[in-house]
């Protein structure tokens, strides 16, 4: 597919340990700066990175095309980073 990045696994996986890392600091600011960004792209993840079957993509603005465990690991953390 034309416009597509093609990432390993390590470069999947980062998403979510950025997101992850992203909400310990959050969580160490008191405003919560972070929270909105955070909660926005767990949204958008939801709304159009996945399928049917609730299996994430890489690219969490969407289209979904496929998903990897490394993809889904990444979803995770996001998730987990927003609650």
């Amino acid at each position: 597919m034309t416009g597509l990045v093609s990432c390993n696994n390590d470069q999947q996986i980062f998403k979510g340990i950025f997101a992850n890392n992203l909400a310990l600091l959050n969580h160490a600011i008191p405003d919560r700066p972070y929270y909105n960004y955070l909660r926005d792209n767990a949204l958008s993840a939801y709304n159009y990175a996945r399928n049917a079957s609730d299996f994430y993509d890489l690219h969490w603005t969407g289209p979904f095309h496929n998903s990897t465990i490394s993809k889904q690991a990444s979803a995770v953390s996001l998730w987990v980073a927003v609650i």
